[in-house]
């Protein structure tokens, strides 16, 4: 009887010890692993961590965003499968998309939850015109792709900022319209490499 009381508070023992190794790796993991955010800054928001975005040419890479374009905006699934494709959210973090017409003007709006450094800001526009340049070639019935997102400044202060791309930006960034790009697999990975080249 004595044996097995012994016994048991060894298991017990084990068994708490395990679970404590196993905690303290599972929160290892959780802080090294990739996923859009970095610490959170003094407020406790959630903060972007911001890195210049590597444009894949590939062929394959062209093929899989063709593949995914829109041509009927109110179909969701369509732009969230694009969005995937896009790794949109392991470059900007977690966002939710409005669509709203302005005047003659459909007008994509993507809000981010996750807030940017003052330091990070031009290099997240960066990114994020980028992305807009692949959303106007592969969704042809936007004429315009802002995005907004909060801005951590001195201190621990928020303020929104705004950042926007439209056909005619788009055009006299890169020597043609976001159609010519948008029709063809092939035009699409001209597309892309003239994004890896800027």
């Amino acid at each position: 009887m004595m044996s097995n009381i012994v016994n048991n508070k060894k298991m017990i023992w084990y068994s708490l010890a395990v679970l404590a190794v196993a905690a303290v790796i599972l929160t290892v993991i959780m802080l090294i692993s990739p996923g859009g955010k970095n610490a959170s800054a003094e407020n406790g928001t959630d903060v972007v961590d911001v890195k210049t975005v590597k444009i894949d040419d590939s062929s394959r890479h062209a093929r899989g965003l063709y593949k995914h374009k829109v041509d009927d905006i109110n179909d969701t699934a369509l732009i969230v499968e694009l969005f995937e494709e896009m790794a949109l959210e392991n470059i900007a973090g977690e966002y939710a998309v409005e669509i709203s017409q302005e005047g003659d003007t459909l007008v994509l709006a993507v809000n981010l939850t996750e807030a940017v450094q003052t330091a990070d800001k031009k290099v997240f526009d960066a990114n994020m015109e980028i992305c807009a340049q692949q959303m106007l070639a592969l969704m042809p019935q936007v004429g315009r792709v802002q995005w907004t997102y909060p801005m951590i400044t001195t201190g621990s202060s928020e303020e929104a900022s705004v950042g926007s791309l439209d056909r005619v930006e788009f055009a006299s960034s890169l020597g043609k319209a976001p159609e010519y790009f948008g029709k063809s697999e092939d035009n699409i990975k001209k597309l892309l490499e003239k994004q890896k080249e800027s």
